[in-house]
This record gives structure tokens, C-alpha cells and sequence, in this order.
């Protein structure tokens, strides 16, 4: 399942499976995605990723190394960063909370967009510090999140230094964001017990969306905030997808010295295994090249085989004499089972709900599309509008402008340009 925790002020996308180790335990997969992160500040759990997010204290990266463990009862046996499965009784963990950390700062709000779009969340967790109050960017946020139709709740922290006029002010702030006729949502505010079984059977099914006011100092409603982890289930049934084609969708790349390429992403359907074959594609002529999986890693352990809704890391090798760099590796690229017999995909039509636009969309317009890992610049080269405002819906043929992409009918798709905006879901492959 995938979770978020909390850290101040950050953004994190969770993932909760049954105990990892065991091959034959379910992997139930939860996610949650919080927004609006300064969790990038030198801390005993969270190391900066690049020099500048030490110096500023902005996540400018999608980190994906934070996990909590828990028991049967809900109680918390780990949450270290580096920590080993052998270094745990495994036959305690029941549960495995992931935390993916994205970016809140506007300037790296594409990164966090492609960490929305690409890791495909069960959960939003929307982090707002009290003292600062509902932002810009929070409202970009949750405006993506509720686009996506994925369920977001709200954790306001720093509550034990905020004063009271202060408090109450962020918090009609919250509810007036919530409340607007784009969102529609029932903002409910959580502490106690009761008040948190009510919140976990509402949630994702209703319009409530839980508030948690917390203090990562003095624990104020921590406590509740993880039990709400622990009681939250899939919105996915991964076990489902166990027996399925293999579907790896690569968000990171890298060379590792005396060992070779490393692919990183997530499983979406199927098992893979060692030795397993996969196709990696589509490069940059949407050609789809063999490889052989000769390491895979979960968890920064290794593990004999990932399972559906898993992250994970495979060295992959080449089974042809091209050399696997050759093959043009980057974000975007997917590992398919060679009975899919996958292709390529060069233009598309979509159906498009333009949510803001301080322009009008004609063809030939060029935004950047987001569709699961995909990340790219297309051109509408048709469209059954004359133009395209705010609130408009249309179906469009849109075209990558530089390669051919693996995409999936039914895939929801994000476009952004500027500040303008738009949502629609694939309904056709052309070619």
C-alpha cells in the first residue's frame, strides 16, 4: 500500500505492501502524495540530494527512500532510511509504508507533476504548515490531484508554534480551497479515535477529505496520523495483477561502476525474476530491444523477484552485441513482457477538459503531456473545436514532437503549458 508520512513540512508519495521477504505474501500497495515540502533540509533521515536543496532547503528531486514498518497491531518497528530487511524480525512486518518526497517549491513544479503522473498514487497527503498558510502552489496541488481523481487528504503541522488567530485563519483558508466548485470536498478535521473511523471509512468513497493538525515536535495527533496509515487500504488489488503480462514503467537510469546499467521504477502488473527476458523501449526510432534482468534490487535489498505495485531497480543486460547504452535509455521507457508484442505510439486521440487557460488553443498549439511516466512536447494536429478555453471539453489528436512513446488506451493524461491546464483520458492509438 502507499502511504505518507509526516516531516515538517514535505511532499511524499507511500507504498504499504505484506512483508516484502516473503515471496508468497500479497503485495497490497497504498499510496499517498504529499505536496508542499521543505523536507529537503539537512536532516538525520532525509539526505539532501544535490548541494542546493542542503543550501536552500527545497526538494527540487523525487525521492523514494523513506519507509515505515509496520505490525499486525499498527505499531511502527522501523523507519529508517538505510536499513536492511536483515537487520528486522520480518515476521512482525505486516505492512510496508513507502514515502516518495516531491517538490513544492514552483519552480521544480514539473518534477513534481512527472512524480504525480509517474508512480501513479493511491493517496494525496497535502502538507501545509500552519504558520504559513494556504499558498499558490498549494492550490496548484490540489487542483492536479483532484484533476487525477486521486483521493488527498491534508496535514497541517507546526501547529505548536503557530498562534491561535494564526491557526484559525489557515484553517478557513483550507476550507474555503476545499469547498470550491472545482473541488466540492467536505474538509473534516481529525482528532480523536472516533473521529478517525469515520475518516477512514468516508474517505475515497465520499466527499470528506480528512484534516490532520499534528506537531512533529511535541506529537500533537502523530499518533492518529499513523494509525490512519496503517487502517488505509489499497486502491488497487495488486495480487490481481500477479498473473498478468510483466509491465515496468522506468522513471530513473544510472551507471553503477563494475556493474552496469541500472533501471529504477515501478511494477505495475506481473512478476519479474531473475534471468527473466524482458523488451526495453521504445528509443528514440520506437524500436522495443531484448534485455535479460541479471539483478534486481527492492528496497535497497536484493530480492529474488518483484512483485505488482512494487519499486524497484534492475540491472539489466543486453542480448543482442549492441551494448545496452546503446539503446538510448531514458525516463519514459517501459520493460514488457515479449508477448505483448508492444508499439510504439507517435500521435493519439484524447478526450480534453481544459481546466484553466489564459489563452485560446488552437491547432498547432504545443504543451508538454504527461501520461504515467511519459514526459513530452506534443502538437494538437486536430481537434473537433475551433479553439479551446477554460472549461471546454473536445476531442483532440494530439503528436509527439520528438519520439514515439508506449502509451495504453483508457491512460489519464496531464497537460500544462505556462499556467494553463488540462486533463483528458486516451481513447485511441493511431500509430
Amino acid at each position: 500500500a502507499t502511504v505518507s508520512l509526516v516531516c515538517a513540512s514535505l511532499s511524499l508519495f507511500v507504498y504499504a505492501t505484506f512483508c516484502p521477504c516473503a515471496p508468497d505474501a500479497p503485495s497490497v500497495p497504498t499510496c499517498f502524495l504529499p505536496f508542499n515540502a521543505t523536507w529537503a533540509r539537512p536532516h538525520p533521515r532525509r539526505k539532501p540530494n544535490s548541494q542546493h536543496e542542503a543550501e536552500t532547503g527545497r526538494t527540487s528531486s523525487i525521492a523514494e527512500d523513506q519507509h515505515m514498518r509496520l505490525n499486525t497491531r499498527g505499531q511502527c518497528l522501523a523507519m529508517e532510511r538505510h536499513q536492511r530487511h536483515a537487520a528486522l524480525d520480518q515476521s512482525e512486518t505486516a505492512k510496508v509504508v513507502s514515502f516518495i518526497d516531491l517538490a513544492g517549491h514552483e519552480r521544480y513544479l514539473r518534477t513534481t507533476v512527472y512524480g504525480l503522473t509517474a508512480h501513479e498514487p493511491d493517496y494525496v497527503m497535502v502538507v501545509v504548515g500552519a504558520n504559513h498558510g494556504i499558498t499558490r502552489m498549494t492550490k496548484e496541488h490540489v487542483g492536479m490531484a483532484i484533476a487525477l481523481h486521486v483521493p488527498l487528504f491534508v496535514v497541517v503541522t507546526k501547529v505548536d508554534l503557530c498562534p491561535e488567530p494564526v491557526m484559525k485563519e489557515t484553517m478557513k483558508s483550507l476550507t474555503r480551497l476545499l469547498k470550491l466548485p472545482g473541488a466540492r470536498k467536505q474538509p473534516y478535521v481529525v482528532r480523536t479515535l472516533d473521529e478517525l473511523m469515520v475518516a477512514v471509512r468516508s474517505f475515497g468513497r465520499t466527499a470528506i477529505t480528512p484534516v490532520f493538525t499534528i506537531s512533529s515536535v511535541d506529537g500533537t495527533n502523530v499518533p492518529l496520523l499513523r494509525q490512519f496509515f496503517n487502517l488505509m487500504p489499497s486502491r488497487r488489488a495488486w495480487v490481481n495483477q500477479k498473473d498478468m503480462p510483466a509491465e515496468f514503467l522506468i522513471d530513473q537510469h544510472f551507471n553503477v561502476p563494475g556493474v552496469g546499467l541500472v533501471v529504477a521504477g515501478t511494477l505495475i502488473s506481473g512478476v519479474v525474476a531473475l534471468n527473466h527476458v524482458l523488451l526495453m523501449g521504445p528509443d528514440n526510432q520506437g524500436k522495443f530491444n531484448p534485455v535479460t534482468v541479471r539483478s534486481i534490487h527492492h528496497m535497497r535489498a536484493a530480492v529474488h523477484a518483484l512483485l505488482p505495485g512494487q519499486t524497484g531497480a534492475f540491472v539489466v543486460r543486453s542480448r543482442t552485441k549492441d551494448h545496452v547504452r546503446s539503446f538510448g535509455i531514458r525516463k519514459g521507457m517501459v520493460l514488457l513482457e515479449p508477448s505483448m508484442n508492444p508499439v510504439a505510439t507517435k500521435s493519439f486521440t484524447c478526450d480534453v477538459l481544459v481546466l484553466h487557460s489564459q489563452t485560446t488553443m488552437r491547432v498547432n498549439y504545443q504543451p508538454i503531456v504527461y501520461a504515467r511516466n511519459v514526459r513530452q512536447c506534443v502538437r494538437i494536429a486536430a481537434m473537433d473545436k475551433e479553439i479551446l478555453r477554460t472549461g471546454v471539453r473536445a476531442r483532440v489528436t494530439l503528436e509527439f514532437m520528438y519520439r514515439p512513446e508506449f502509451l495504453q488506451p483508457g491512460t489519464k493524461v496531464l497537460f500544462t503549458e505556462g499556467k494553463t491546464k488540462a486533463i483528458g483520458t486516451i481513447r485511441e492509438l493511431l500509430e
